[in-house]
């Protein structure tokens, strides 16, 4: 809804047409049921408010599950809790109605405190599918806890960090999640007349290397000098790192042919960083897959009945 504390649903449409002939859509469908509203607001965000925020991403990997369709979205449970987790939902057939998954849940820990405002972008490379998302599991309030992010104001789910995972079996699983940020945001910490989170974070993957980007007034960088927290003088900045997938034990690239002879060429790119895969076609074409060349350990072709020719070049 546009307004409001939920529920709601996330309905989907597309012309897979793209612009051809015009836009065309069908009919919406629900994908998914949720409780968190047009305008849902959580001790983290109580200003700007949150939403479900849902993002689609595509895998045009030419790998393993290429073709496959993510949404990524946020729900309360219960509602009005503000128990904010995220979660992933996958379709392999382009999101036609009854097609999509059950419902991951991307963050991993036990409490019920929120996360929120997450982004995708799935690395077209090798599939592995990138989400970040502001995290507020570490305020403990006054409360005691390892780690605790609290500001001292003892208010239990109010300061955030950045964090993120990675998922790279097509969305079934995520790695344990990661701390982005070094320092703990608070809403209440800025100017209210200026800017609040919001929907301002991102994340772009490519080659194994993702890029996270998102709003930010921890002054964990120092270049505030002088700003007091206590009067609520820390402006909003945009905070940027880069995250690496590491393939403990080596990547293995699985490759499939068709019914008949099929000729593969595999070579390292102009650059040498990544390992391209041609299926019959020449190097000018088109590459079925990608791969950082660094973690590539094992390539297995699987032919389907016909004969699979390979040829390897060097850039040497």
């Amino acid at each position: 809804p546009s307004s409001g504390q939920g529920p709601a649903n996330i309905q989907f449409d597309r012309d897979l047409n793209g612009l051809t002939g015009g836009i065309a859509f069908g009919a919406d469908a629900t994908v998914t049921p949720t409780n968190a509203g047009g305008f849902d607001f959580i001790p983290a965000t109580p200003e700007r408010s949150t939403f479900a925020s849902p993002y689609v991403a595509y895998d045009r990997s030419g790998g393993a599950h290429h073709g496959r369709l993510y949404l990524v979205y946020a729900d309360e449970n219960p509602a009005e809790s503000n128990d904010f987790d995220i979660f992933l939902r996958r379709s392999d057939s382009n999101g036609n109605a009854g097609t999509w998954s059950a419902p991951v849940q991307v963050n991993d820990d036990a409490g019920t405190n929120s996360q929120f405002f997450q982004n995708i972008s799935v690395d077209q490379t090798n599939g592995a599918v990138w989400i970040s998302w502001y995290d507020a599991r570490n305020d403990f309030g006054a409360g005691p806890g390892v780690g605790n992010i609290d500001d001292g104001a003892g208010l239990v789910n109010t300061e955030v960090q950045y964090f993120a995972s990675v998922s790279v079996d097509g969305g079934v699983t995520f790695l344990p999640n990661i701390q982005v940020s070094d320092g703990a945001s608070d809403e209440q910490r800025g100017n209210p007349s200026t800017n609040d989170f919001g929907d301002y974070t991102g994340i772009a993957a490519f080659g194994g290397t993702a890029y996270a980007t998102w709003a930010d007034n921890s002054n964990s960088t120092g270049d505030l000098a002088g700003s007091n927290p206590g009067a609520n003088s820390f402006p909003f900045e945009v905070y940027a790192d880069r995250l690496t997938l590491d393939w403990a034990g080596g990547q293995t690239v699985t490759l499939s042919g068709g019914g008949g002879t099929d000729v593969w060429l595999i070579r390292p790119d102009e650059s040498g960083r990544f390992l391209q895969f041609f299926e019959s076609d020449s190097a000018t074409g088109k590459q079925k897959y990608t791969a950082p060349l660094s973690p590539v350990d094992t390539i297995v072709i699987k032919g389907a009945g016909g004969n699979e020719q390979i040829l390897i070049e060097s850039m040497g």
